[in-house]
């Protein structure tokens, strides 16, 4: 590899790309050497590579050789927009605050407002969209809290507005 070239891959660092060797420390290599040199990154298409805690990893991986997880193919999706934001304008990758946790407060707070049954179904919804971003590594726990704490700001905020600005009815 040269710095010629236009772009770099993670295994030129040394990442192997099988879900299983820990390939963090050959992306860091990777991501730094491409921002040193003005280039680009490229993954292999076929790869998994592990990011992180090695046990969850392999649950997850366990799981979905039963079972596969929707959660597998979308990771990826947003792994490749990430890689190529040229060809993902619209998209992106958000993590703080969390919106799947924002939305999901927001749903709760609707609820309180409309009937009491609803309430417990969006708060069961609600604490397992904030588990399952968590367990399955979508987000830290502070980025659901956070998100959490922006929806309720948004929902005091726009509460306050609808009172001083709205007409008397809507």
């Amino acid at each position: 590899m040269t710095t010629e070239d236009t772009y770099v891959s993670y295994e030129a660092f040394g990442a192997v790309g099988d879900g299983v060797a820990d390939d963090l420390p050959a992306i860091c290599a990777t991501h730094e050497h491409a921002n040193a040199h003005d280039l680009s990154v490229r993954s292999r298409p076929d790869a998994t590579y592990h990011l992180g805690s090695r046990a969850l990893t392999a649950k997850i991986a366990a799981i979905n050789a039963t079972q596969p997880l929707i959660a597998i193919p979308v990771q990826t999706q947003l792994y490749e927009a990430f890689q190529h934001p040229d060809v993902n304008v619209v998209g992106g990758i958000s993590a703080m605050p969390s919106m799947h946790n924002a939305q999901a407060t927001i749903f709760v707070l609707t609820a309180l407002r409309l009937n009491k049954w609803l309430t417990v179904a969006m708060g069961m919804f609600g604490a397992v969209i904030v588990s399952a971003s968590v367990i399955l590594g979508w987000h830290y726990a502070v980025d659901s809290l956070a998100g959490m704490a922006l929806a309720l700001v948004i929902w005091k905020l726009s509460g306050w507005l609808l009172a001083k600005y709205a007409p008397a009815k809507i």
